[in-house]
């Protein structure tokens, strides 16, 4: 070992209330740092995960106009769902899953109580296929709360959101007879008013914040009641994983042609996409201010060394050490520490970010009813970054009391009380 690292060492170990205080700042700082990251690494991991596993999916394929006449006229906007056109799709690379949709709106009303009175309310809906979408979007089924999912494509069925129904008084009851069933009206392409009576049978949670108005339907069913029979409104699809997203997007837009339109989950939930880069932000300046915090405790304790070895230093000199020596020792002792402080600090956020995501932290987001397990993870390469930052600025602010030791002058040091 070079001897001014044994120096330096053995220097940090004669104030051992002081190293361990500067160290303890150190370890805790970046432990936190960690912790902090873990947890904000979760919330935006289960965000991601309810909007593309439960919503959105990773991807989306629409007929070509159909994002600026979504509002207006969207059942006109529909796609033939083919064998021919689903296989072309599956046959992309990294795709994995294809679910179809027919998004639509209509008026939901409850069958008349003992007195007559029935509920109803605007709503907008989904019909959907159970198993493809147990594919694409498995979310969607484990948020259901009470009762059960939809069980096939055209079993006369549906899932209501959990708010929805208690504001008009739907209730879950599975042994209720036809007669007892609510009513859903919706227009079909032409315009006309058809109706079907549909069994509720389960009701979904708010996982994430959005129209509380809002049911599932089977496919099959919301078909037959806008006779639209062998059409869908969009596709859902699953790719192999995010990072290929947007690369399979682009294939599939060579692939379909102009005829359709092909967007990402970012492009359908911009502001999702927002927020995870404004939560950035604040996590930047939250470092930054930790960081402050911890590198002014470094640079008090190094002046309070200097001022309590000043002494010694004017004996350093005056037996031939060289300033420049003076500042490298400094400099080593500031390294030291650096790298003792960063190598446990990961130690301790690595353990406490393994025990948060061993345990889970159940959270609900704004907005939302539905409480998710959140487990807090790690990028490596962030870790080892942190660390080395850590240590380089640590290193970096020692230069200044060890600048301040080496510009003494010998003979007042030697004075010095």
């Amino acid at each position: 070992m070079h001897p001014l690292l044994i120096i330096a060492a053995r220097n940090l170990r004669r104030n051992r209330k002081r190293t361990l205080l500067t160290l303890g700042a150190l370890v805790i700082g970046i432990s936190i740092m960690m912790s902090l990251r873990g947890f904000i690494n979760a919330v935006l991991s289960a965000q991601i995960d309810a909007a593309i596993y439960g919503y959105t999916g990773m991807i989306q394929i629409h007929k070509a106009g159909y994002s600026k006449n979504v509002l207006s006229s969207p059942l006109d906007q529909s796609i033939k769902d083919t064998p021919e056109l689903r296989a072309k799709i599956l046959a992309v690379p990294q795709v994995t899953g294809l679910a179809p949709r027919l998004q639509f709106t209509g008026l939901y009303s409850t069958a008349p109580d003992s007195q007559g009175n029935s509920e109803t309310s605007f709503m907008g809906l989904l019909g959907i296929d159970p198993a493809s979408e147990d594919v694409v979007a498995p979310n969607l089924k484990s948020w259901t709360t009470d009762g059960t999912f939809l069980s096939h494509s055209d079993r006369k069925e549906i899932v209501l959101n959990k708010d929805l129904a208690a504001i008009i008084g739907s209730k879950i009851n599975l042994a209720a007879t036809e007669d007892q069933w609510p009513v859903l009206m919706s227009s079909d392409v032409d315009g006309s008013l058809n109706g079907e009576i549909l069994k509720p049978v389960g009701l979904l949670a708010n996982a994430v914040p959005g129209d509380k108005r809002f049911a599932l339907v089977p496919l099959e069913t919301a078909r037959k009641l806008l006779r639209m029979e062998g059409l869908a409104t969009s596709y859902l699809l699953r790719v192999s994983s995010l990072a290929v997203v947007e690369t399979t997007a682009q294939n599939l837009k060579q692939t379909l042609g102009p005829e359709f339109e092909v967007q990402t989950w970012e492009e359908l939930i911009p502001v999702l996409k927002k927020m995870t880069a404004d939560i950035g932000r604040i996590f930047y300046f939250i470092s930054i201010a930790f960081y402050t915090v911890i590198i002014l405790g470094i640079v008090n304790a190094m002046f309070m060394s200097v001022l309590e070895r000043t002494r010694e230093i004017g004996t350093m000199m005056s037996v031939g050490v060289r300033r420049q020596q003076i500042v490298l020792l400094f400099v080593v002792e500031g390294f030291l520490l650096a790298v003792v402080g960063a190598f446990a600090g990961v130690l301790a956020g690595y353990f406490f970010v393994f025990l948060m995501h061993h345990f889970g932290i159940p959270i609900s987001a704004p907005g939302s009813t539905f409480k998710f397990l959140m487990r807090p993870t790690l990028d490596p390469s962030w870790v080892l970054a942190n660390g080395s930052i850590s240590i380089l600025f640590t290193s970096l602010v020692s230069l200044w009391p060890a600048y301040r030791a080496s510009r003494l002058d010998p003979v007042e040091a030697l004075q010095a009380t």
